[in-house]
């Protein structure tokens, strides 16, 4: 069994009907104000980003590679984070995603 650890591709997924869960997107919802952030930046880049072959070129390899690594990184963002999950503490990957992203803190989401 083999994983590909992809970043995001142009695959129309979210033009193709898409739906955020409505529980995560109401005014009641903790998650609210980080979906409302998040989810634009996400449709974006899956509606407008790379061309996904990068991906079918990676599941042929695979196939074709009996001895290819079981995980295979695909993409600017995969590139990106797979390594900083990998090395860093859980609070600094943390950190560097709301960096990255112009997230809200964690901290913004505890109850006041």
């Amino acid at each position: 069994m083999h994983s590909i650890l992809a970043g995001l591709f142009g695959t129309n997924f979210v033009k193709k009907g898409l739906v955020a869960n409505a529980a995560t997107t109401s005014e009641a919802s903790p998650y609210r104000d980080l979906v409302s952030h998040f989810v634009p930046i996400v449709a974006q880049a899956i509606n407008e980003g790379p061309s996904p072959e990068p991906i079918a070129k990676a599941v042929q390899a695979i196939i074709e590679d009996e001895n290819s690594d079981i995980a295979v990184v695909v993409g600017t963002e995969a590139e990106q984070f797979v390594p900083l999950r990998r090395s860093l503490p859980d609070k600094d990957f943390e950190a560097q995603v709301i960096g990255t992203f112009g997230l809200p803190s964690a901290e913004a989401f505890l109850p006041k």
